[in-house]
C-alpha cells in the first residue's frame, strides 16, 4: 500500500516563504524576496510587461557576479548556452507577459542546479512561446536565502509577482 505523505511527513508540500508584488504604479526594475533557506525551492514568476521590451534575469543572494551558467531552448528551437553570466537569463520579449516555475536544489556545499519552464504570451489571440531552461548558480558555500528578479531593460507592471516556495 502506498504511503500517504502530507505536510507533517518528510517535509511534505511546499509552503510560501515569501512574495514580492509590483503595485501602486511604480513599475519597479527589481522584485526581491528574502527567506529562511530550505533544501528544495520552487520559484514562481508572474511577469506583466504590457507589450514593452523586458529582459529579465534571476539572481540569488543579490549576487551580480559572473557566477551563473545556463542553457535555454526557446520555443522548441535548438538550445543554446552560456557560462559566467551575471544572472539567469529568462528571456527577452515584448509580449504582454510571462509565467514561470523554476525548481532548485539548495544545498550549501554544492552548486545550485535549477530547472525551469516559462511561457510568454500576448494579451489577445495569438502569440505564445515556451522556454525550457537548465542553469546553475556556482556557489558551493551558502544556501540561497534571497531571490531577485531583475529587469535589465524595461520594468515590471502592476501585478507582476515573484513567489518563493520551500
Amino acid at each position: 500500500m502506498a504511503q500517504k505523505i502530507n505536510q507533517k511527513q518528510n517535509g511534505g508540500w511546499y509552503e510560501e516563504l515569501g512574495r514580492a508584488t509590483a503595485s501602486g504604479g511604480t513599475n519597479p526594475t527589481t522584485l526581491s524576496v528574502s527567506f529562511t533557506p530550505k533544501k528544495y525551492l520552487k520559484v514562481m514568476i508572474v511577469q506583466h510587461s504590457g507589450g514593452s521590451s523586458l529582459d529579465s534575469k534571476l539572481r540569488f543572494n543579490s549576487d551580480s557576479g559572473n557566477n551563473y551558467d545556463w542553457r535555454i531552448q526557446e520555443n522548441a528551437s535548438a538550445d543554446s548556452g552560456v557560462n559566467s553570466q551575471n544572472g539567469m537569463q529568462l528571456g527577452i520579449n515584448s509580449l504582454d507577459g510571462m509565467e514561470a516555475e523554476i525548481m532548485i536544489v539548495n544545498e550549501a556545499a554544492f552548486v545550485k542546479p535549477c530547472t525551469g519552464f516559462l511561457n510568454f504570451f500576448s494579451a489577445g489571440a495569438g502569440a505564445i512561446y515556451r522556454n525550457v531552461v537548465g542553469f546553475k548558480w556556482n556557489n558551493a558555500s551558502v544556501q540561497i536565502s534571497s531571490v531577485q528578479l531583475v529587469a535589465g531593460t524595461g520594468s515590471y507592471k502592476n501585478g507582476s509577482e515573484l513567489i518563493v516556495l520551500g
